[in-house]
C-alpha cells in the first residue's frame, strides 16, 4: 500500500475479503530483498584517482543491503574524484565521490568583472581550492590588502575567477613557438570585443608567460688591484776546531796551510722584491627585448633574451637571461639590468674580425708545447 518503494524490512496490512465483504485486516512484518544493477570498480583504485569509464562496471546487487546512495548510471560517476581508496569490485557510493577541483591553492588565476558592455580582468592568488561553480577568495596582485570571493570556472567560461592556463612547452625551432589567439567576433552594432586582452584598468607591464618587457643593458664594470712586496736578510756563520781527538794536530802537520781557527765560514743574504698590478675596465650599452619563460611562487619573472645582427660577414650576439621583479619594471614596460637577480649578460661575435681576435692553431699548439 502507499508509494513507498518495498524494500528491506517494511510493514504491511492485510486486507482479507470474502465475496468482496472485508472480513478481517492483518498487520504483517517482514523482508524485501531487490536486486539491481549497481555501478562497481573493476580494479583497486587509490585516493583522489580521478574516474574514467574503464574502471567502472555494472554488476547485479542486493540494494536492500546497501545504502541509499549508491550510484546506480555509470555516466554520473565518470570525471569525479575518489574521496578514499577503493577494492576492486566494490559498489560506488556518491558520498565516496566529489568533483575535480579546477582551482588549488596558490595558483595564479585571472579575476573577471564583466557586466553586458564591460569587461575588466586582474591577476590573483587564490586563497583556497574549489571546484566549478564553488566560491573561493582570491588575493588580488594588484592590490597588497584587496580579497574577493569569486565562483571557480572552467577556461572560457564567463564568470569571476578563471584559473590561468599552464604554460606550452614546445620545441624550439626557430624560436618557441606560442599558440596564436583569435581575436573575437564583435557583435553586431557594437565596437567591443569581447577579449581577455583588454584591461581597462591594468598597465600593460609584463607579468604573464610569454609577455615581452625591453632590457636596458647599462654596464661599466671597473676593478683595479695593486700588490707589492719586498724580503731582505742577512746571514753569516763561521766555525773552527782546534783539537779532536789528536786528529787536528796530525792534519796540521800534513798540511802547512790548514787554519785548525777557521774550518768553516758562510754568508747568505737573499733578496727578493715583487710588484703586481690588475686593473680592468669593461662598458656594455645595449637595448634588448626578452620574453617572460616562468613566473615564479612570489610572482617575480624569469626573462631571456637574445639578440642577433649581422652585417656582411660578421654576426653579433647579445644574450640575458635572470630574474626581475615587477615592481621594478617602469610604466614603459622597461626595466634596467641592474635590476636583474642572477643575470647573465652575454656579448659576443662570430665571423672574420671574431677570427682575427685569437691566434691561429698552429700558434696556440706551440704556446702550449713550449718549454721555455
Amino acid at each position: 500500500q502507499g508509494k513507498r518503494e518495498l524494500i528491506g524490512h517494511v510493514n504491511l496490512r492485510a486486507i482479507v475479503r470474502i465475496d468482496g465483504e472485508v472480513k478481517r485486516r492483518v498487520s504483517l512484518s517482514g523482508w524485501v530483498d531487490r536486486f539491481k544493477e549497481v555501478v562497481c570498480t573493476r580494479q583497486p583504485l587509490p585516493r583522489h584517482s580521478i574516474i574514467s569509464e574503464e574502471d567502472l562496471c555494472l554488476k547485479r546487487r542486493n540494494l536492500s543491503k546497501l545504502p541509499n546512495n549508491v550510484v546506480k548510471i555509470v555516466g554520473l560517476a565518470i570525471g569525479k574524484r575518489l574521496k578514499n581508496r577503493v577494492k576492486a569490485g566494490s559498489v560506488l557510493l556518491a558520498s565516496s565521490l566529489e568533483d575535480v577541483p579546477v582551482v588549488k591553492k596558490g595558483d595564479r588565476v585571472t579575476i573577471i568583472a564583466e557586466s553586458s558592455s564591460i569587461r575588466v580582468t586582474a591577476l590573483g592568488i587564490a586563497q583556497g581550492g574549489g571546484s566549478v561553480g564553488d566560491q573561493i577568495c582570491v588575493r588580488n596582485c594588484l592590490s597588497l590588502v584587496c580579497v574577493v570571493v569569486g565562483m571557480a570556472i572552467l577556461s572560457g567560461c564567463a564568470s569571476m575567477v578563471q584559473k590561468s592556463a599552464p604554460e606550452t612547452h614546445a620545441k624550439d625551432i626557430g624560436g618557441p613557438q606560442y599558440p596564436s589567439l583569435k581575436p573575437p567576433t564583435p557583435s553586431e552594432g557594437s565596437l567591443w570585443t569581447d577579449s581577455g586582452s583588454a584591461m581597462l584598468f591594468v598597465d600593460m607591464k609584463a607579468r604573464e608567460i610569454g609577455d615581452l618587457v625591453t632590457v636596458r643593458i647599462s654596464e661599466s664594470p671597473t676593478g683595479s688591484l695593486s700588490a707589492k712586496t719586498e724580503t731582505s736578510r742577512d746571514s753569516s756563520i763561521e766555525a773552527g776546531i782546534t783539537d779532536a781527538l789528536g786528529y787536528m794536530k796530525y792534519l796540521g802537520d800534513k798540511n802547512s796551510r790548514l787554519d785548525q781557527t777557521s774550518l768553516f765560514k758562510a754568508h747568505f743574504k737573499p733578496e727578493f722584491t715583487g710588484e703586481g698590478t690588475n686593473e680592468r675596465n669593461g662598458s656594455l650599452d645595449a637595448y634588448i627585448t626578452a620574453r617572460v619563460t616562468q613566473v615564479l611562487a612570489n610572482l617575480n619573472l624569469r626573462i631571456l633574451g637574445r639578440q642577433e645582427i649581422k652585417v656582411n660577414n660578421e654576426t653579433q650576439y647579445i644574450t640575458i637571461s635572470g630574474i626581475v621583479r615587477p615592481q621594478d619594471i617602469n610604466t614603459n614596460n622597461e626595466v634596467q639590468s641592474c635590476y636583474i637577480a642572477d643575470a647573465r649578460i652575454g656579448y659576443s661575435g662570430r665571423g672574420v674580425i671574431a677570427d682575427k681576435q685569437s691566434p691561429g692553431w698552429l700558434m696556440r699548439i706551440l704556446d702550449t708545447v713550449w718549454p721555455f
